[in-house]
């Protein structure tokens, strides 16, 4: 039983960094709508590429999140290794240290990761 505590645990981090995610887009979006606002077109660009990023991100960790809860013990790992490569490369490789929320979203997802793997081990 303690591997669907596990699980269940993973699923909370998963779910909650992909929350987090989605918040920080929705946060892009609107200094999307305020920098065209201000006449600001090419400002704009970055955000919203951002934003888009980070949406389809958090619905590609939500759905592992949700895959890692309803299989057996067999994908757990492989769950966990994709939540992990998401995470690491967001981390590093798409620089979300500028926003804390994205950030912490981040850790959130490198931990669901972690636990995922060792539910699955």
């Amino acid at each position: 039983m303690p591997e669907a505590s596990d699980r269940r645990l993973g699923v909370v981090f998963g779910l909650l960094g992909a929350v987090l995610w989605i918040v920080e887009a929705i946060l892009d979006l609107a200094r999307t709508v305020y920098s065209v606002a201000l006449g600001h077109g090419y400002a704009a660009l970055s955000p919203f590429g951002e934003a888009v990023l980070l949406i389809v991100l958090g619905l590609v960790v939500a759905l592992f999140s949700a895959i890692g809860r309803a299989r057996s013990n067999g994908r757990n790992f492989v769950v966990g290794a994709v939540l992990l490569a998401i995470a690491i490369v967001g981390w590093f490789g798409l620089g979300f240290g500028g926003s804390l929320v994205a950030l912490l979203g981040t850790v959130f997802v490198l931990i669901a990761g972690i636990v995922f793997i060792v539910a699955g081990a």
